[in-house]
């Protein structure tokens, strides 16, 4: 974790949006938002993350898989 300095704190309470924040590094920008949100956020996802191996339909895809 990482702790936000003057300026990044009075963009977070400027801001209506979330606060974007930028990789100088490769330009990626990021929001920032609050914990709750991000957890509500997770747990509305949460049912939908489930891998391609526990799809039934990739299944059919099964042959093309490389043999040892």
């Amino acid at each position: 974790m990482i702790e936000l300095c003057g300026d990044q704190l009075r963009a977070l309470d400027d801001e209506g949006q979330p606060a974007t924040v930028v990789d100088p590094r490769t330009g990626q920008r990021y929001r920032l938002i609050r914990e709750e949100v991000y957890r509500l956020v997770q747990g509305t996802l949460k049912p939908f993350d489930r891998g391609w191996e526990d799809d039934p339909e990739m299944d059919a895809y099964e042959q093309y898989r490389k043999q040892p």
